[in-house]
């Protein structure tokens, strides 16, 4: 599991310093870097928008809540996993997306990436019994597959 994120970094559109990017380089176990992102801009109502990319819990996530105010997560659940590369996990199990919601306190949540493939492993109602367990529920927002959703952010 990683340790901490190897790199956060900000990058912006030169000519419209109000909207920014920041991409988190995290390591998931040994296997290699992850990436997710953090999008801002002006008009967000509840704050930046954070996107996990397939990863794990790590300390970094720590970081993220320091340095900015987590309104929206885009969570990639499901505790994908493959025979070949044993117990170890490549996306958040529900426990792990938990603790990430403690800690970056978003408004809404917003699973994903957590069925469709046998390599997923925690499918939809186990992290709904979690996160219900966990008293999170009224952040959760499912997606219908294939449909079109306005979620104000």
């Amino acid at each position: 599991m990683a340790e901490h994120a190897n790199q956060i970094r900000r990058s912006g559109n030169q000519s419209d310093s109000r909207a920014c990017t920041t991409r988190i380089n995290g390591k998931s176990y040994d296997c290699g870097r992850t990436t997710g992102f953090v999008l801002e801009w002006p008009e967000q109502k509840y704050g930046a928008l954070y996107i996990s990319g397939d990863t794990v819990w790590f300390k970094g996530i720590n970081e993220i809540a320091r340095r900015f105010q987590i309104g929206t997560a885009i969570l990639h659940i499901g505790k994908a996993s493959f025979p070949i590369t044993g117990p170890i996990h490549f996306t958040l199990s529900a426990k792990d997306a938990i603790r990430t919601v403690e800690v970056l306190d978003p408004h809404i949540v917003i699973p994903i990436h957590y069925e469709g493939w046998k390599h997923f492993h925690e499918p939809r109602m186990e992290a709904e019994k979690q996160f219900a367990a966990a008293g999170i529920n009224d952040r959760v927002h499912w997606l219908p597959l294939g449909k079109p959703v306005d979620i104000e952010i």
